[in-house]
């Protein structure tokens, strides 16, 4: 009784259909991780890339040219996609990075010029849960000049805008962000109806510790002075809004 045909018939039909199994499986793995790679992969190293720009520099990293090549490059992949640019703003993961960038902006209104080292140290990556909650463990002595100013008469300014007065506060502290930045300054605080700015000053350290000299190498004290004319001088001016 000779198998060999019947033999070489089921070992042809066994390689046959592992090369189907073979061909079926690395399609649907392919299938699989490609929406898996743009939904999932791709938005959390976007994540991950973000924080590390922001610690680079809390303050001002929407200004910095890796910022610019990272928005750039988001923007081009996105184009390139096959997805629904709709599909994909309704994502968690864009929830999730719009949501960093706005703590990011919560965390320079809330910290300003001074504690911009603080949130640099605490979102680094030898930061723990401790020190995160310990913020004072990085404390630093920050020496500026300091503008503080408020709106005139703002109780009756509510009672005649009501709903309005968001508008006109808004209004009010685009003028002084926009002089403050101009001169070099920084918007540290926004309280109600009252602004903090301040103009850093170099501080010289040595071994951890400040020293006694306060220089004004760039003249931060004419530029706060001349940024406060200038404020004053532009709300005087209706057509300057």
């Amino acid at each position: 009784y000779d198998t060999k045909i019947r033999s070489t018939t089921m070992a042809i039909a066994s390689i046959i259909f592992m090369i189907f199994i073979m061909f079926v499986w690395y399609f649907c793995v392919t299938a699989f991780t490609g929406p898996i790679s743009t939904l999932i992969v791709y938005p959390i190293e976007r994540m991950i890339k973000l924080l590390a720009i922001m610690v680079k520099d809390p303050l001002g990293y929407q200004h910095d040219t890796e910022y610019n090549k990272f928005v750039s490059m988001d923007k081009e992949v996105l184009k390139n996609s096959t997805w629904n640019p709709d599909t994909l703003a309704g994502m968690e993961t864009s929830f999730l990075m719009s949501t960093i960038l706005r703590i990011g902006s919560l965390l320079r209104v809330g910290f300003g010029s001074a504690g911009a080292e603080i949130i640099r140290v605490n979102l680094g990556v030898d930061s723990t849960p401790r020190d995160l909650k310990n913020g004072d463990q990085h404390e630093a002595s920050v020496h500026c000049i300091f503008l503080f100013c408020d709106i005139r008469k703002f109780t009756d300014a509510t009672e005649c805008l009501r709903e309005e007065v968001f508008v006109f506060t808004n209004k009010i502290a685009a003028v002084v962000h926009s002089l403050c930045h101009a001169y070099g300054g920084s918007a540290n605080k926004n309280i109600g109806d009252a602004f903090l700015l301040c103009w850093a000053l170099p501080t010289n350290s040595k071994k951890g510790r400040l020293l006694n000299t306060m220089k004004a190498d760039d003249h931060e004290a004419d530029k706060a002075l001349l940024a406060t004319v200038k404020i004053v001088h532009a709300l005087s001016f209706e057509d300057y809004y």
